[in-house]
């Protein structure tokens, strides 16, 4: 194919542009704020919770007298419960304020 060749630095086909490990490099030179903690925040705690929170209710419904698809159903739903209820609390939490003199008058 015209104007593709194999790169000398990582072996892959490229176009005109640049390779993909100067890409990387130059990815891992920016710098800026920690992610980890709004990361760890955002899907490592509520899948922890979730997974948690199935458990207790698994745990709780066990002395229940019902099929095992209606206790099932029955944890499966609390622990999505407590997951949403844990979501909006880091969601309302986390929200940065909002400074009136920044927005826009729409009306104008």
């Amino acid at each position: 194919m015209i104007g593709i060749k194999l790169c000398d630095k990582c072996g892959y086909r490229h176009g005109a542009g640049r390779c993909c490990m100067d890409i990387y490099e130059q990815l891992g030179r920016t710098k800026g704020p920690s992610i980890v903690g709004k990361v760890l925040l955002a899907f490592v705690l509520p899948l922890l919770l979730f997974i948690g929170s199935l458990i207790v209710a698994e745990y709780l419904l066990s002395g229940l007298k019902a099929a095992d698809a209606v206790k099932a159903l029955l944890a499966f739903t609390a622990a999505v419960v407590a997951t949403g209820i844990f979501v909006q609390i880091i969601r309302t939490c986390t929200k940065k304020p909002v400074n009136p003199e920044e927005t826009v008058d729409r009306k104008s």
